[in-house]
């Protein structure tokens, strides 16, 4: 056990499967060509215990049967508590300008902004415009995004909808719309993801002199890194690919070039607390409804689980366990961002049931837990899978250029796949349906909110 508290570093975890012989060892860098690991934990991996326990996790939940794959993992450096409020208002405002996020098929509804120009047309059509902020508990508690001064949409749309306008029976609409650019001057960037891309993925995209790697060697190179998120380091993965992207544009990569190396980059994460429809590389998420304590985009999709939610919790009998809202087992896409989402992947702990979910649906990364429900072991099984091919895929790599496989390939494990085909196509086909419930409750509650007042 190491005893050392310097601030973050990489560990290398020798793969033992016993917690005996686990054992991780401080590295200064990953090799550049190397097939790896690299798991990036909640904002509390800043000790050398915890480091070790996701060391392990990884070894036996992962690569038990391929102990020769380097296990890396990260520690982060320990934050102030400013630094932490600075890190938590950051992710909102990444929260605020992603909150069309997921609604792929209503791409262009889902990220209207109101405008002195537009928001006339955007009544008269029901259009649904994104989410920036949430207030109140009511069916109306909802703020829209206004692009530009609050008071000049407010003058134009009594000029060219005065009826819409009268409908809504609002002579200040301040309460609804706010500033997109309320908060985005204050930008903050956690030192985490510099120390991170300088030391994992800098070597694989550009020389030690800062020059740019030939194309088909920088995009083998990040194909080689599988990252195992959680929590935080989702948001830190995100983020990292962010500044990979800024530094390829900075020496010299094309457009295409650049999406197509970031796109080789896969990164699995659990209860992620970041906006999933903006990721620049592979993003596969799994999702628990019952996690309450990850951080949500404020979206149409979270009003509409927040209020299934909160009514189960109203209407459920603890006495004889009636009361509960069935929700089936999705999986939406968009852009390189996939989500699997499920109602809950722990028993209840108490009599309590939904009021108080287990905090394993939040903090566990265990392939098959104790106490995991039927929809919990299927996520571990497919997040399983994923993992393995995305490294078999890694380790396949030579002279031949290998693209990461679609996700309806990766979850496959040669063994189940016909069983696994038909549960992956019923979870597509109720991602679409889930899709539409949404919407339809976003026009619903579109239409209350501009309803006339009695």
């Amino acid at each position: 056990m190491l005893c050392d508290m310097e601030p973050f570093k990489i560990f290398l975890h020798n793969n033992a499967t016993t917690p005996e012989e686990s054992i991780i060892t401080p590295v200064d860098s990953v090799p550049p060509d190397q097939t790896c690991i690299v798991c990036l934990g909640g904002s509390g991996i800043d000790k050398i215990e915890y480091v070790e326990k996701l060391g392990y996790i990884v070894a036996t939940d992962v690569l038990s049967d391929m102990p020769n794959v380097p296990n890396y993992v990260v520690m982060y450096e320990p934050k102030t508590s400013v630094e932490k409020n600075q890190g938590d208002a950051q992710r909102r405002i990444e929260f605020d300008r992603a909150g069309y996020n997921l609604f792929p098929n209503l791409e262009e509804n889902a990220r209207f902004y109101v405008t002195e120009t537009n928001i006339g047309f955007v009544i008269r059509n029901k259009i649904i415009p994104r989410i920036v902020a949430l207030g109140g508990s009511g069916i109306n508690g909802v703020v829209l995004a206004a692009d530009g001064d609050v008071s000049r949409v407010i003058a134009k749309l009594k000029h060219v909808a005065p009826q819409e306008f009268a409908r809504t029976g609002l002579s200040d609409m301040t309460n609804q719309l706010v500033s997109r650019t309320f908060s985005y001057e204050k930008y903050y960037a956690p030192k985490d993801v510099d120390a991170l891309f300088d030391k994992l993925v800098r070597p694989r995209i550009m020389t030690p002199d800062g020059k740019r790697l030939p194309f088909d060697t920088a995009r083998k190179n990040i194909r080689k890194i599988n990252i195992m998120a959680h929590c935080y380091g989702a948001y830190l993965a995100q983020m990292m690919g962010n500044k990979m992207q800024q530094e390829m544009r900075r020496i010299g990569y094309s457009e295409h070039e650049i999406r197509d190396i970031q796109s080789q980059l896969l990164i699995v994460a659990f209860s992620p607390t970041c906006p999933l429809r903006t990721n620049t590389s592979r993003f596969i998420s799994f999702v628990s409804v019952y996690d309450r304590i990850a951080k949500r985009p404020r979206n149409w999709i979270t009003k509409f689980l927040d209020k299934k939610y909160e009514t189960e919790v109203e209407h459920f009998d603890k006495d004889t366990g009636r009361g509960r809202w069935r929700f089936t087992p999705i999986f939406v896409t968009s852009g390189n961002s996939d989500m699997f989402l499920v109602k809950q992947r722990f028993e209840f702990t108490n009599a309590q049931g939904p009021k108080n979910p287990s905090a394993y649906e939040h903090t566990s990364l265990r392939r098959t837990p104790e106490y995991a429900t039927a929809d919990g072991k299927m996520l571990g099984e497919i997040s399983h899978n994923i993992l393995i091919n995305g490294i078999e895929n890694s380790l396949a790599q030579t002279d031949e250029f290998l693209p990461l496989p679609p996700t309806s390939e990766l979850i496959l494990d040669g063994k189940n796949d016909s069983r696994l085909i038909k549960m992956f196509g019923k979870m597509q086909a109720s991602g679409k349906k889930f899709l539409a419930e949404v919407y339809n409750f976003a026009i619903a509650h579109m239409h209350e909110l501009h309803a006339p007042r009695q």
